[in-house]
């Protein structure tokens, strides 16, 4: 089993971390946001910002029936296209996380294929997901609709994540990325698999919950990688996270995304899931998505006002003046715009650590960082026993 090899370096007092990892040649600094391929060709430049490049592709029970028996070789050439339209493809990490919609397990040659896919243009191989996990490892109570574990399906998703594992660790030469599905009865069975098999990164689904909602969970499982003894050598990246509600009248949206970083996250990923406004509320959806992130407050602007827009745009946004006033209703150059500014945050947080800059202080300074949210960070911390 190849590892990424990692070096961390923790704050006193919170969970941030500052990790150099290593892989496939590669090398990258944590914190990091990721960066998915459609919106980012023109505006995302800034120097100083660094990425992981992120790409994602959902196969239905059909599409990888038709791709495994090699029926469907257009699918294959729109990965290839979509990872080869990445910003500095030779430097940067790349992911390519592959979910699996079917109902059934995939069969053999289906899960080889999967993880040839994933291995051939990543730089972590991603164990491809299965779509609704949850459901899948669990069993429906019908008289009070709760879900329950199901050791018996637990133990046939562990035998296709050992099968991909096998599949991907044959003449293979990078790091494999254990999937961590948002359900903590199963997280010790599911990193004592990865860790046994040599794993030490992973990524973790958020399912567009914020940080702070996730934070018994993320808490959950830094404590169980720390019982592994893998928790300072391990990267651990989260996926499809959400920013957090706007209270009620109010302009502005507090910044949970980015707190990830205080609750173990390593990397900070894309939303890949899709997003459905109600009927009656489509008339004001472009008002409703402007959001803007502010890296000096840990908050998103929510408006749709020129004025209001020309007066909060950032001197090191890549986003000329005009473009910026003229155009951020664009969803393309509005993500492009906060997908750049959390990187640059990550790249302040990267100096802060490495400075030894106590984190505490630091985030003390941001208006909508509040004391419940200080106190939250605090008790995410592990302190491992020497």
């Amino acid at each position: 089993m190849t590892r990424a090899t990692i070096r961390s370096k923790t704050d006193e007092d919170l969970q941030y971390r500052r990790l150099e990892v290593r892989a496939n040649g590669k090398a990258m600094t944590t914190p990091i946001k990721s960066l998915s391929p459609k919106p980012h060709k023109s505006f995302v430049s800034n120097d100083d910002a660094q990425y992981i490049n992120e790409a994602y592709a959902g196969l239905t029970e059909r599409a990888l029936q038709n791709c495994a028996t090699g029926g469907d070789q257009q699918f294959v050439r729109r990965i290839a296209r979509t990872m080869n339209s990445f910003k500095n493809t030779g430097a940067a990490m790349r992911l390519l996380i592959l979910e699996i919609k079917g109902a059934s397990l995939p069969k053999p040659k289906e899960t080889e294929f999967v993880a040839d896919l994933a291995y051939t243009y990543s730089d972590m191989t991603p164990i491809p997901m299965l779509s609704n996990f949850v459901d899948r490892i669990t069993t429906l109570d019908e008289n009070n609709r709760s879900r329950y574990p199901s050791d018996t399906k637990f133990e046939k998703v562990k035998a296709y994540l050992k099968y991909t594992i096998e599949t991907i660790d044959q003449l293979n030469n990078k790091p494999i990325m254990g999937h961590i599905p948002d359900y903590k009865y199963y997280f010790d069975d599911l990193v004592k698999l990865y860790v046994d098999s040599g794993i030490n990164t992973f990524y973790f689904n958020a399912h567009s919950s914020n940080p702070m909602t996730l934070q018994v969970s993320l808490r959950s499982l830094t404590r169980t990688l720390a019982a592994h003894g893998v928790l300072d050598e391990c990267f651990i990246h989260m996926i499809n996270p959400g920013i957090g509600g706007a209270p009620k009248d109010s302009s502005v949206i507090p910044a949970k995304d980015v707190l990830g970083f205080g609750f173990g996250i390593d990397g900070l990923g894309e939303n890949h899931m899709p997003r459905y406004a109600p009927r009656e509320k489509q008339k004001d959806a472009a008002e409703r998505k402007l959001k803007l992130f502010d890296k000096e407050k840990y908050e998103y602007l929510k408006t749709s006002a020129p004025s209001d827009i020309e007066k909060f745009r950032p001197p090191d946004s890549s986003v000329g003046a005009s473009e910026f006033v003229q155009d951020m209703t664009d969803p393309d150059l509005r993500k492009s715009f906060n997908t750049e500014q959390l990187a640059l945050e990550g790249a302040r947080l990267q100096d802060n650590l490495a400075r030894s800059t106590p984190m505490l202080r630091y985030l003390e300074g941001k208006s909508s960082v509040t004391q419940g949210d200080i106190r939250a960070l605090k008790m995410s911390k592990i302190r491992q026993s020497k």
